[in-house]
């Protein structure tokens, strides 16, 4: 079961997403998944994908997760895409040695929904 891919997304408010990977995700899932962050997108919500269930994800993926950073950063609103990644963890080892140090990344989903919450408000 730990290698069976899962994409699970589940609205968190008016304006944000939560999109959670879970199992093995290569270029077999990278088109799921932009379609995922993309329609959270469409609705000018801002996304949080948490990776922490991730025990696998290929260039197809960080690929996909480099370029919704992108479309959050063109819609003038670079905490729009947080990314959850615990470390040691595959993903964030691979997101720590890419040097994504543009992207919001947050080693909980707490820490995550703590920032998101701080954005509103202010």
């Amino acid at each position: 079961m730990c290698g069976q891919p899962v994409i699970h997304s589940e609205q968190l408010g008016e304006r944000a997403w939560l999109i959670s990977l879970g199992g093995e995700h290569d270029l077999a899932t990278s088109g799921e998944l932009r379609a995922v962050i993309s329609d959270a997108f469409c609705s000018r919500s801002e996304v949080l994908l948490d990776l922490c269930d991730a025990s696998f994800v290929d260039s197809a993926v960080i690929g996909a997760i480099l370029d919704a950073y992108d479309e959050s950063s063109r819609q003038a609103d670079e905490e729009a895409f947080l990314v959850i990644a615990q470390p040691g963890t595959p993903p964030r080892r691979v997101l720590d040695l890419l040097g994504a140090d543009s992207i919001a990344l947050f080693d909980d989903r707490a820490s995550a929904l703590e920032t998101l919450n701080r954005s509103r408000v202010a």
